[in-house]
C-alpha cells in the first residue's frame, strides 16, 4: 500500500474507483445472466 501524499493520492483514487466499478460491473454481469437462465 503507497501512503498517500497530495501528488499520488489522487491517482490512488482512480485506481481505486476503477477497481471498483470493474467489480461492480462484473457482478452485475454475472447477475444478469443468471437471471436470464432462470427465465
Amino acid at each position: 500500500m503507497m501512503c498517500p501524499t497530495p501528488k499520488n493520492i489522487l491517482i490512488l483514487s482512480r485506481n481505486c474507483l476503477s477497481q471498483l466499478y470493474m467489480e461492480l460491473s462484473n457482478v452485475c454481469w454475472d447477475t444478469f445472466q443468471l437471471i436470464k437462465l432462470k427465465q
